[in-house]
Order: structure tokens, then sequence, then C-alpha cells
């Protein structure tokens, strides 16, 4: 088997060729869904802080923090309806945002390494997403 891409996230900053540190921005703002991250020791390490603000506090019951990076965003312009993984009816895209592919295989086989802290009001995901640029590539 080849190996198409791997990050051992061993440079000291996130590879922003393939990752954005940002959670589904078009739905609100890069600045609002910025992910707190850092990395050491070859580790990506995401958290979440106290002080960091809620996810689309206005617009997402129940209120909830987000910190997460992507291999991939796109938006349709401002007003739109068109972005990735709409998590509700009705939603209108506030910040357009640019096609970026990082990391987008379209098959393959995935494998990653993860350890976390979890609580009862954790959750940990390494979600599989559609790009929603066109039909068949939703969720």
């Amino acid at each position: 088997m080849k190996l198409v891409f791997e990050d051992d996230f061993d440079d000291p900053a996130l590879d922003l060729g393939v990752w954005l540190p940002h959670y589904l921005p078009a739905w609100g703002s890069r600045a609002a869904t910025a992910a707190t991250y850092e990395i050491s020791d070859s580790c990506l390490r995401l958290f979440i802080p106290p002080e960091q603000g809620l996810w689309y506090p206005d617009d997402h019951t129940p209120p909830m923090r987000v910190s997460g990076i992507q291999s991939g965003n796109f938006s349709g312009p401002v007003g739109s309806t068109i972005g990735q993984q709409p998590w509700r009816e009705g939603l209108v895209v506030r910040e357009e945002q640019p096609s970026f592919w990082g990391f987008t295989p379209q098959y393959g086989y995935l494998e990653m390494q993860a350890r976390s802290v979890v609580s009862r009001r954790s959750m940990v995901a390494w979600w599989m997403s559609g790009l929603d640029d066109a039909p068949e590539h939703g969720a």
C-alpha cells in the first residue's frame, strides 16, 4: 500500500497547506470558529480554555464550544445556503470562504492515533465529512 499523506506533527507549526484551524467557518466567521491548539512532541493538542467563546452562540442549541481543524473548506457567497456541513435547515453563509483543499481524498484507508481527556460534558470525534461543493460530495 502506498502512503499518500502522513502528518506526524513534527514541525512546530500547523501545516496551513493541509489543515485549516477552524470548524465550519462559513456559517459564522473564522474569528468565531478558530481552534485553540498547540503542537509539541509530535502531537497536535486541541483544547478549549474556559475563556473560549461559544461556537455560534446565537444559532446553536444547546450552546457548545468547539476546537477543531479541517482539511478542506468551501462555501458559496455571503447570503447563500451553499456551504460545508449545514447543521440545520435555513443556514445562510455569513462569511464567504475561499476553496481550500488540503488533504481531501475521495477514497482510502485512514488511520489516527489519539488520546483525550473526556468529561461528562465532552465529545471527542474524528469526522469524515463531505466537501459539499456538489450534491454528490455531501456527508
